[in-house]
């Protein structure tokens, strides 16, 4: 199945999908940020924001990378960041207000068919967002559309499946309890572009100039394997999809996946770190 293959209606589905997550996106806040602030931080510095800048953040989430660039371009800058997902927006807003943060709004859009009159950017950031999009080209094309002429674009998303093991022991959980498709490059899903080129071809169709590809290793730390396992439950979509339609019996056979998977990474005190590299590029309008 191709993107445009896609079942009618698929948008409508990942949008509730995105705002049933916000919930536990927001209570794993504490661990999965922790782990991901490093990539917020190199993301902005490569976007070449400083104070006075407007930057986009595109497919901002629960707001990150965009506060992370608001706190850099100061109360004389502006930051927008979109999602399309309307409880994310919510809560993203809520995070904002709640550190205090005037400089960003957040605005529930498209990507795809992201208009916003009269906005042009000094750079634009996206964490892990165009992979999840039917049509990141053409997300791609209206993010360009909004940045003034040279502006930088920077990005990341996932290396290929055995460096991203959290996501890669998941997606095969997943495939053997509940049959659930395999990544595909074609395919929107967080281990799409892991093969090395894949971003950067989409970023050259899309009409930008690519100056700068990078890796950078996360790591993410959980007190046990139970909270860990927690983490992998909670934060996916496809594993409720997979109990609701086979059952508790098929949820147990893919934690049992997991358990096993997870395994070789607790350490001699039980706690677990567990590594993610991500791809990053630097990409002229």
């Amino acid at each position: 199945m191709s993107a445009r293959a896609l079942p009618e209606g698929f948008k409508d589905m990942q949008r509730a999908a995105w705002s049933a997550a916000a919930e536990p996106w927001e209570r794993w806040w504490r661990v999965f940020e922790v782990g991901a602030q490093r990539l917020n931080e190199r993301l902005v510095e490569l976007s070449g924001a400083k104070p006075g800048s407007r930057v986009l953040d595109v497919a901002s989430g629960l707001g990150e990378p965009a506060l992370t660039a608001a706190r850099v371009v100061g109360s004389g800058g502006a930051v927008v960041g979109l999602d399309f997902a309307p409880d994310m927006v919510a809560r993203a807003r809520k995070r904002a207000a709640q550190a205090g943060i005037a400089q960003v709004r957040f605005v529930e859009a498209d990507a795809e068919l992201l208009d916003l009159p009269g906005e042009r950017f000094d750079g634009a950031v996206s964490r892990w967002g165009y992979m999840l999009m039917p049509d990141p080209v053409r997300a791609l094309r209206a993010t360009r559309a909004h940045l003034v002429p040279g502006a930088p674009l920077a990005l990341s998303w996932w290396a290929e499946p055995a460096r991203v093991p959290f996501l890669a022991l998941q997606a095969e959980a997943c495939h053997v309890a509940f049959g659930a498709p395999t990544p595909h490059e074609d395919l929107p899903g967080p281990m799409r572009f892991g093969r090395a080129g894949a971003m950067e071809e989409r970023l050259h169709a899309a009409g930008f100039v690519v100056e700068l590809s990078e890796e950078l290793e996360l790591e993410f730390r959980f007190n046990s394997l139970e909270e860990c396992l927690a983490f992998e439950r909670e934060m996916s979509s496809q594993w409720k999809k997979g109990v609701e339609e086979h059952g508790v019996a098929a949820g147990e056979r893919a934690l049992r996946h997991m358990r096993a998977g997870l395994a070789p990474f607790v350490r001699a005190d039980a706690t677990l770190r567990l590594p993610g590299v991500v791809r990053l590029a630097l990409a002229r309008a």
